[in-house]
């Protein structure tokens, strides 16, 4: 099997793939779990659809009676969601008359709609309820190890939702027969809810542990990755005699210059001292001598922040409409 880097399978979310470390494994089969409302079906659709864009085959299984405009639905909101892929690229068949007979026969209507598609993946939406249907943890376990086989034969990805809590998942019999799970969850935060996701097991890739944030727009699921998570590139830059000044000859005379260059610097002092002034004179300075200049800001917009400005003096209009 081919372990390099393009071997991996891009879910067409960069942030996603930086989750898992550049990818989707191939051949492999994965669980998205968490409570009901917490973006599984977003995430996973949104990855069906992107692939199916890009002319990839996907076959999207439901398991429950729910007709499937309902979902399609649901979905059309989202940027991704592109109708023309549906019958083309993206295959969407209900495999519940199969599930009610048996597991042999679910996974051979799954397994021979997937050959029959050329599919690179296949997207199950509601474990959870093979599991309700059946009432047989030997007889889903089974189902998920013979598919989990037939899916790596035909190079295909399985890609499967699921509604229970990291905790409850990691006692059944599906975590340990896929390769690999992700995790969502809503967290209360004070008044807030905050959605967070974990990749908590990914058979034979490194990826970025813990959790990280994750947001939902009308341009589908992206995630934001913690940033002690994330591998830099460690440059080991010497001192320099350089100084970056403030703009303010008299300030500038005082500091022999300005702030070291390469340094880091906290200005403190009570509300209304001029922290933010004395900041934006120092960022406008930069621009004005041809250097980028990032002002972050968590409290006021920038309108108010150039407006403020102006007041003493300081117009940054014109480093703005540079660029600066």
């Amino acid at each position: 099997m081919p372990s390099s880097e393009s071997a991996l399978f891009q879910s067409g979310i960069p942030s996603f793939d930086a989750l898992l470390g550049g990818g989707i494994p191939p051949r492999q089969s994965f669980i998205v779990t968490g409570t009901p409302g917490s973006g599984k079906t977003v995430l996973c659709s949104q990855v069906a659809f992107l692939a199916a864009a890009r002319g990839i085959p996907v076959v999207l299984a439901t398991v429950t009676s729910e007709p499937h405009d309902k979902l399609m639905g649901a979905l059309s909101s989202f940027e991704f969601f592109k109708p023309e892929v549906l019958g083309e690229k993206l295959f969407i068949i209900s495999a519940y008359s199969s599930l009610k007979r048996g597991p042999k026969e679910a996974r051979d209507l799954l397994l021979q709609t997937v050959r029959e598609r050329g599919a690179a993946m296949l997207f199950i939406d509601g474990l959870r309820s093979i599991r309700d249907l059946w009432q047989d943890e030997a007889r889903l376990r089974e189902f998920l190890y013979e598919l989990g086989i037939g899916l790596a034969a035909s190079n295909c990805i399985g890609l499967f939702t699921t509604e229970y809590p990291l905790e409850r998942l990691m006692a059944l019999p599906e975590a340990t027969t896929v390769d690999g799970i992700v995790s969502l969850s809503v967290q209360v935060h004070g008044s807030r809810r905050v959605r967070r996701v974990e990749v908590v097991k990914l058979r034979g890739r490194p990826h970025l542990t813990g959790e990280h944030t994750m947001t939902i727009h009308e341009e589908g699921v992206e995630f934001i990755p913690r940033l002690e998570a994330v591998p830099l590139e460690f440059r080991d830059e010497p001192p320099t005699l350089k100084r970056k000044g403030f703009g303010l000859p008299e300030l500038d005379a005082l500091m022999h210059g300005g702030l070291p260059e390469l340094s880091t610097t906290m200005l403190a002092g009570s509300m209304g001292i001029g922290k933010t002034l004395l900041a934006t004179h120092f960022a406008a300075d930069a621009a004005r001598h041809g250097e980028r200049s990032l002002f972050v800001s968590f409290f006021d917009a920038p309108a108010m922040l150039m407006a403020r400005a102006k007041r003493v003096g300081l117009d940054v209009d014109p480093l703005l409409s540079e660029g600066g």
